[in-house]
């Protein structure tokens, strides 16, 4: 029997995954004051960045206010590394926000973002992927300033404000303006970003583990930011090392062949990410159904470890009965499922043991008695209950010589028992003392 080992490292950050692709887009630049000096609240734009190594589907996504003030549904998709640029459309107002640069989207944005402030929320089909409260104002959040037009953006290490770079890269560091004693009255001068440091993951993914092969098991961690703060909408990525990968926040598994594999997993929130791996091993599950009868279903482990039977199936003809989750079988041990618990007939003359895929792990089938089996009895004969013997005598002359008598007192015998029973042989007086 083989094992397949699976080691975990704990390095920066880890999620788990079912099938969906999440918060690896970001909001990377806001420009809340509108960016132009006419009429410039109606010139409000948001610009979007996939930061992940997957071309993501917007399909269903959507950008809003938490008041409801503004909802744009997004369409289309972001490449890996690429832009994605939301625009406000207010054709009599601002027919151009963003000239010389091409929008990816243009849609109303009903009352348009608050300069005072607002809670905006990029969320996707599964629910929330980045919300940035900046309902105390902008200016203390993320930055930006209406007067000059510079617009919030992102950075690695926090929100800087800067010159606009819609569908580009962002500045790294923040334009400020420092007031002077001289008659030119102030300069514009750069500095870096003071505050709002990117954090740094933490995944718990539960440790090295063994597993059976053709059972489909569930990987779920949890990722903490480095002030121990819950993250739940991270993008994450899977290699199971066998040369099969997922996206998501959970991830469902089986490994097809025995072995030992590294499970890496890898999270990305904005330009936060972790990094994690562990080791599975994988082994053929030695169990098999032993027995039916009216008792139930026995299920006898052979295996040297604790298997752990969630989600695999009994199954016979149409009906069958799910193994509920957490259900497991110390080695060497047989375990009986009885009609009661699982609605299955004791009659069965077949069933399966099958893996939660649907795959058959053992089969059972008992041999029924011929349909046509006839028993032979020998028929007994019952003698008289009386019966009278008459004696005569004779009187016979001496042989000349001896002769042996013993065959004919036998014969004499027979004659006698024949007189009065015509169908008696010496078999079916055998056969009445041996039935």
């Amino acid at each position: 029997m083989s094992r397949y080992l699976l080691l975990l490292v704990l390095l920066g950050t880890g999620l788990l995954a079912p099938r969906y692709t999440h918060a690896a887009v970001l909001i990377s630049e806001i420009a809340w004051m509108g960016t132009s000096v006419d009429n410039g609240s109606f010139c409000e734009w948001v610009e979007l960045q996939n930061t992940g190594e997957e071309e993501v589907s917007l399909s269903g996504w959507k950008l809003k206010t938490d008041d409801g003030g503004m909802s744009v549904p997004l369409s289309g998709r972001i490449g890996p590394g690429a832009y994605y640029l939301i625009v406000r459309a207010t054709p009599s107002a601002c027919p151009d926000p963003v000239p010389s640069v091409e929008e990816d989207l243009k849609y109303t944005f009903g009352g348009g973002l608050s300069n005072a402030g607002e809670k905006l929320v990029l969320s996707s089909p599964e629910g929330s992927v980045e919300t940035i409260d900046a309902s105390s104002g902008w200016e203390k959040v993320v930055g930006g300033d209406s007067t000059r037009k510079l617009t919030a953006q992102r950075t690695l290490e926090g929100w800087v404000t800067a010159v606009a770079t819609p569908r580009a890269a962002n500045a790294t560091e923040s334009v400020v303006t420092e007031s002077t004693s001289s008659t030119s009255g102030s300069s514009t001068s750069t500095k870096k970003a003071p505050a709002n440091p990117v954090p740094t993951f933490y995944i718990e993914a539960g440790g090295d583990r063994v597993v059976s092969t053709r059972a489909h098991v569930s990987y779920v961690p949890v990722i903490y930011d480095s002030e121990g703060r819950l993250v739940r909408s991270a993008y994450t990525t899977w290699a199971f090392g066998d040369g099969s990968k997922h996206t998501g926040a959970k991830a469902l598994h089986a490994y097809r062949e025995s072995g030992e594999y590294l499970v890496v997993i890898r999270a990305q929130q904005g330009y936060s990410s972790g990094l994690t791996s562990f080791v599975v091993t994988a082994d053929t599950a030695d169990i098999e159904i032993s027995a039916l009868s009216e008792k139930g279903v026995s299920l006898t482990s052979k295996d040297t470890r604790i298997l752990d039977l969630s989600q695999y199936q009994l199954v016979s003809g149409e009906e069958s009965f799910l193994i509920p989750n957490d259900t497991q079988i110390l080695p060497g041990r047989t375990v009986i499922f009885p009609p009661e618990v699982t609605g299955l007939a004791t009659t069965s003359l077949e069933m399966t043991l099958q893996y939660p895929s649907g795959e058959v792990l053992h089969e059972y089938r008992t041999q029924p008695l011929p349909e046509d089996v006839s028993t032979i009895y020998m028929k007994e004969i019952a003698l008289p209950e009386t019966t009278e013997i008459k004696y005569e005598e004779h009187e016979v002359e001496a042989p000349a010589q001896a002769v042996r008598s013993v065959g004919a007192g036998a014969l004499s015998f027979q004659r006698l028992i024949r007189s009065f029973w015509p169908d008696w042989t010496p078999y079916r007086t055998l056969s009445r003392l041996y039935p």
